[in-house]
């Protein structure tokens, strides 16, 4: 026993915190139910578990262990990670700094990025990466391969074999796995772009509650995104039309094998990256994200509700990302649109 011989104690009277970690955790058989018990015997120790499978992660943590573990999620890099990856790993160059973007100060954190966009060396490397994280995304693992089409080869083989048929299919009893790939790959081929329920539904000759069923196992296996139009009537929430995005361009890309962006798709990218980057600030800080449009074709991209009040956001021709927000060196700088 590894108290007994190694540290030479009694486990019920451990002098100082034991850490105890376990990777992929959930093939081990009722995991939830051992750490239970050893939670609830008040020994000094804490476990640090870990698992590809978000799905059987938090399902089995959250039926059996509600109030006493903390859940971290590991999603993609953002640009400002990806940005230190790259130095560190292809270009061997110093740390680019792009400053905090303040929600509570818009004015300020515009003011301090307009400064680096009129820095054109700064600029230009920025704009160098930025290329590189829209085509490949944000999963680390990249910068092992470095090449773009084993990347994609790698990515789409790993995201459709183990995000799809061994996670959720596994998981839930699913009569139609083939739908929930075709469906993803309709997100990629349509990203950033609304739809109504119903109008998948149509779409794929399937009815509307399985639709919302597989996007919300789509959801939870941190695959795509779903953003509801913003309304103070939550009826009107539930039966207007969501936003769907690709949660990693990468895998977007990886999927239709893009390796070039024109202008057509990098809007598209640009807009789900700043979702996905509004996403984690949102998450963080326990606001709600939404989008805005209604019958006169009235848009707002982005809408925070803070609980107190709400942040609407219009599209900027630069869209900076740290800790929450992506700046796209892509046009003339301009805060409105």
């Amino acid at each position: 026993m590894y108290f007994d011989e190694i540290l030479e104690e009694n486990i019920s009277k451990l002098s100082s915190k034991v850490y105890i970690f376990i990777d992929e955790v959930h093939f081990i058989k009722n995991w939830q139910n051992y750490l239970k018990t050893n939670f609830d015997r008040k020994y000094n120790i804490k476990f640090i578990i870990t698992g590809s499978s978000s799905i059987h992660l938090f399902k089995d943590a959250n039926e059996s262990l509600l109030g006493r573990i903390e859940n971290i999620y590991v999603l993609p890099l953002t640009f400002n990670q990806f940005m230190n990856f790259y130095m560190t790993y292809i270009s061997n160059t110093e740390d680019i700094e792009i400053p905090e973007f303040n929600l509570d100060n818009v004015d300020y954190s515009m003011k301090k990025l307009e400064e680096i966009y009129y820095n054109k060396d700064l600029k230009l490397k920025i704009q160098k990466i930025l290329k590189r994280y829209m085509i490949v995304g944000g999963y680390p693992e990249y910068f092992e391969v470095k090449d773009i089409e084993v990347w994609q080869k790698q990515l789409s083989e790993d995201i459709i074999t183990r995000g799809i048929y061994k996670d959720i299919l596994t998981m839930y009893n699913i009569k139609s796995p083939e739908i929930l790939e075709k469906l993803l790959y309709y997100i990629a081929a349509n990203n950033s772009q609304t739809f109504a329920y119903s109008g998948i539904a149509c779409t794929f000759g399937i009815d509307t509650v399985t639709i919302m069923t597989y996007l919300g196992y789509l959801k939870q296996a941190f695959l795509i995104n779903i953003l509801e139009n913003y309304s103070n009537n939550i009826s009107k929430v539930i039966r207007t039309n969501k936003k769907l995005s690709i949660l990693d361009n990468g895998i977007q890309n990886s999927l239709l094998k893009q390796k070039n962006i024109d202008s057509d798709l990098a809007g598209h990218i640009v807009e789900s990256m700043v979702d996905f980057d509004f996403k984690l600030l949102c998450e963080k800080e326990n606001y709600k994200q939404f989008y805005y449009r209604n019958s006169d074709k009235e848009e707002i991209d982005l809408i925070i509700d803070r609980n107190i009040d709400i942040v609407p956001i219009k599209k900027f021709n630069i869209f900076h990302q740290s800790q929450g927000i992506i700046f796209c060196f892509i046009n003339k700088l301009n805060q409105g649109r």
